[in-house]
């Protein structure tokens, strides 16, 4: 028998209006503001100006040496997986760029060519994701086909932090959102393809490998391997390019040496500062063992969910805040979750009961990370995703449980 007690009922409003409204209503009133102010508000919510656009430029000037060179023994910040690399030595010598010192990243951005590249590469970016958009959103008309773009990009995870800062994760999002769009598409091309686009995104930041275990859980064995397949060559076949063998080496340590880090802006970080508020002191082991809980919950959620965007919602939120050394860009990741739940919700008038009032907490969630934070508030994004997609996990979990135990109690004989 079905539920027909809905805690809340509202007629012709969907989710998606909202967010609509509410990206809207933030925008006209932050400008509005930020004008009054004389642009207070939006440097406030930018990066250090010093360092715009420095992971484009830093990457660029490693890349930019003469093939064969191991780029992971120049600098520390070396630590893009190779196929990004090529990427990278691709846009340099696209306008004949070879620094003389490629470590220093200022000599890289002055140089007026690379600039352009770079104003080029984000625009490249941008087409993209409104394509990814258009993939999930597929009614026509200037709210869908423009507004619902802009408030994803014109916010902070895409303007103000992920173009800021120039990385390339501005480029393996909107690809993540393409393959999720094409990976059930009916043709098997777009399916083919669906791998490919994994495996290069991967190949850029490796996080979207996770992407894999979707075809594990569907027990798609064969595209499973051949994603593998993918996958291998085009994350190990590029480090011919910078170093071979020594080469990987170099890059296995410098991976090693940054999971040491903790930034803020990730699940570690957000342990690390509640235990210094409550005691006075970081706790290392208990971050640790809450970071492990995290992953571990994330990964049983999304073999449980019957929620599709809660499936990309306990990946993505993987990619954003699992690794401690996570920075203020990786929450764009969230737009492929946002992209799949307006998608399975459609237009349909908000219907929250028992059943489905885990869709309040993803749409909350859009709420807190599509907005525009002052200063160092970028906190509050990542920890709205920590801690709402934590109790998202926690209620599918519960509920998952109770409905093993009430099955069980169901068919134990009197």
């Amino acid at each position: 028998m079905k539920n027909r007690f809905h805690w809340i009922r509202l007629r012709n409003i969907s989710y998606y209006r909202l967010f609509i409204a509410y990206g809207i209503i933030m925008f006209i009133v932050f400008h509005t503001v930020n004008l009054i102010f004389h642009g207070s508000l939006l440097r406030g919510i930018l990066l250090n100006p010093m360092n715009a656009f420095d992971d484009h430029f830093m990457h660029i000037g490693y890349a930019s040496t003469p093939f064969g060179t191991n780029i992971y023994a120049l600098d520390e910040n070396a630590c893009f997986p190779p196929l990004a690399y090529l990427m990278y030595a691709f846009l340099a010598r696209c306008v004949g760029y070879q620094a003389d010192d490629p470590t220093d990243t200022k000599i890289h951005k002055a140089a007026f060519y690379n600039m352009t590249v770079y104003i080029l590469f984000t625009a490249v970016c941008i087409i993209l994701l409104v394509y990814a958009v258009s993939l999930f959103i597929k009614k026509k008309g200037f709210i869908n086909q423009v507004v619902f773009p802009c408030i994803l990009i014109f916010t902070y995870p895409v303007c103000c932090a992920a173009i800021q800062r120039g990385n390339s994760v501005l480029l393996a999002v909107p690809l993540i959102a393409i393959a999720i769009a094409w990976r059930n598409d009916g043709s098997r091309l777009k399916r083919e393809l669906a791998l490919v686009i994994i495996a290069v995104a991967a190949g850029l930041k490796i996080y979207p490998a996770l992407l894999g275990l979707l075809y594990i859980k569907e027990r798609r064995w064969k595209e499973t391997l051949r994603l593998l397949i993918y996958g291998v060559i085009l994350f190990f076949v590029p480090f011919i390019f910078f170093g071979g063998l020594e080469g990987f080496k170099t890059f296995l340590q410098t991976l090693i040496n940054l999971g040491g880090e903790v930034h803020r802006s990730s699940f570690s970080g957000m342990i690390e500062a509640a235990t210094k508020g409550l005691f006075g002191k970081t706790i290392h082991e208990f971050t640790v063992m809450m970071q492990q809980l995290f992953l571990v919950l994330c990964l049983v959620t999304f073999f449980i969910t019957k929620d599709k965007w809660g499936e990309i919602l306990s990946l993505c939120s993987l990619m954003a805040v699992y690794i401690s050394s996570s920075w203020m860009y990786t929450c764009v990741y969230i737009i492929p979750v946002v992209l799949v739940f307006f998608a399975e919700k459609d237009e349909k008038p908000i219907r929250i009961n028992k059943s489905n009032w885990t869709d309040l907490i993803g749409f909350i969630l859009f709420l807190c990370v599509f907005s525009y934070t002052y200063g160092f508030n970028y906190r509050f994004i990542y920890d709205s995703i920590s801690v709402l997609t934590t109790l998202y996990c926690v209620i599918i979990v519960l509920k998952f449980v109770y409905g093993k135990i009430m099955c069980k109690i169901s068919n134990t004989p009197a």
